[in-house]
């Protein structure tokens, strides 16, 4: 095997490798990534936060929208123009290809939805609260343009939408985008039932 081969290769043992550490750390905050079947067409989704554009990236994997279908929590058709940084996502596509710095795919659909739709009840240096939910504010929390000063732009009672990763670990929300609405007419909490009566 040629020196240039045995690089190549290694190279894509490094993605695969970093691709399945980002897959195990997301395990446990509602991120992930999967690529599934055997035969022809593979398929794989992700789901989690945008963290960069070009192509949407998500959990590291570069995935190639312009053709997708893109829909809000409502199933509401959107355009690729809606997404933004921070939002959370659930992406469905082709197969992972690799190259020798990234894992590609085309997505052929991407769904967007907020964690938390309400008025803020309270205020602190790296969390607020919302619709009684604690919601920790990181230093990747993506706030949007109007919201330039971060947590210190933002009011008791404003109403805000929180894109978020639920950490079962403290039952508190991780926010990944926040953006200040108006003329909201419902409120809105996801999460994972832990309790019936």
């Amino acid at each position: 095997m040629s020196s240039h081969n045995f690089h190549r290769i290694g190279g894509l043992a490094r993605v695969l490798l970093r691709t399945l550490l980002i897959v195990l750390a997301l395990g446990g905050c509602g991120g992930g990534v999967d690529s599934g079947g055997t035969g022809a067409p593979r398929t794989a989704s992700a789901s989690g936060p945008i963290t960069g554009f070009g192509s949407v990236i998500v959990n590291g994997v570069h995935f190639d929208y312009g053709s997708a279908s893109v829909t809000d929590a409502d199933g509401t058709v959107r355009s690729s123009g809606d997404l933004k940084l921070g939002m959370t996502t659930s992406i469905n596509g082709s197969g992972f290809v690799m190259d020798a710095s990234r894992a590609r795919s085309t997505a052929t659909s991407i769904g967007f939805a907020s964690a938390i739709l309400g008025p803020v009840d309270s205020l602190g240096t790296s969390s607020l609260a919302v619709l009684g939910q604690t919601v920790d504010v990181k230093p990747t929390t993506v706030f949007e343009i109007g919201l330039n000063g971060g947590l210190a732009a933002l009011r008791v009672n404003d109403v805000i939408e929180v894109y978020a990763l639920f950490d079962a670990s403290n039952d508190h929300y991780v926010a990944t985008r926040i953006e200040r609405k108006s003329g909201v007419l419902a409120y809105r909490l996801r999460g994972t039932i832990s309790n019936l009566d």
